[in-house]
């Protein structure tokens, strides 16, 4: 019962936030993964939703010029319900995103369960590219490894977007898809769209899901233009996977990489 009052409050409220900084004629959505509070607790819920108002990426993107929208689902089910009462459904958060959208470009941004969010986006939304991290492109294969009660149900629906394979597969724009190299539930996900040309895939030499490339280099990558992040994949293109020292060295330079790392020490 007191779950149930905790999600009901949180269903409540509107679940996303609009930033706009700059003038820009670009639009950055970005959604949060099912990590947006853990554990699933009432102490965190409350601290994390209620008291803090966290939204992932929302530090990170500080310095991005632009419209910013940040989505999250407190239920922790790759968006099936919506974001709140009544934005209740995938189908209508892009309704609202048609309208909050309209007349700028589109980048789409996300994480694991944001990741797989973002990429439905980009495609639905004919996003300029998208950036994703260790998403979820099919839910099917997804579900041997973390069994989720609510995905049997989804299954049984016709229309449900268990597998964007049919979606992005007509995306026109770029997408640029980080994947943790040796982590085996990446890999399959990785491998079912491999195939596709408009996407630009990093395999990282990492065998954590969703923790790719170190977090500070977050800020630069966000900042690149589409066209900076094609010469980023083609600069580690013939390597089979990608060092994340090299990589943060290439994307922001050896003194602040050795800062950061001295930092953490």
């Amino acid at each position: 019962m007191i779950y149930e009052t905790i999600f009901n409050s949180m269903r409540k409220m509107d679940n996303y936030k609009i930033i706009n900084t700059g003038d820009s004629e670009l639009c950055f959505i970005f959604c949060s993964s099912n990590n947006i509070y853990y554990p699933d607790t009432e102490e965190e819920i409350v601290k994390t939703i209620f008291e803090k108002d966290r939204y992932e990426w929302e530090r990170i993107s500080q310095n991005i010029e632009g419209k910013k929208i940040f989505l999250r689902d407190i239920l922790k089910a790759w968006y099936a319900h919506g974001i709140n009462m009544e934005i209740n459904s995938i189908d209508k958060i892009v309704l609202m995103l048609k309208r909050e959208t309209s007349g700028y470009k589109i980048v789409t941004v996300g994480n694991s369960a944001g990741g797989y969010l973002a990429l439905l986006l980009g495609a639905m939304l004919d996003a300029e590219y998208s950036i994703v991290f260790s998403p979820q492109n099919n839910l099917k294969k997804y579900d041997p490894y973390w069994k989720c009660p609510f995905l049997s149900k989804e299954f049984a629906k016709k229309n449900s977007y268990l597998d964007l394979s049919e979606i992005i597969k007509n995306q026109s724009k770029c997408v640029f898809y980080f994947y943790s190299a040796f982590c085996q539930e990446d890999v399959i996900q990785a491998n079912y769209i491999k195939k596709n040309n408009d996407f630009y895939v990093f395999p990282m030499n990492s065998k954590w899901h969703g923790k790719n490339i170190y977090n500070f280099n977050m800020k630069t990558l966000l900042t690149l233009s589409p066209e900076q992040l094609i010469e980023l994949n083609r600069f580690y293109k013939s390597k089979k996977f990608i060092n994340k020292i090299s990589f943060s060295i290439h994307l922001d330079g050896i003194i602040f990489t050795l800062k950061k790392f001295l930092k953490t020490r």
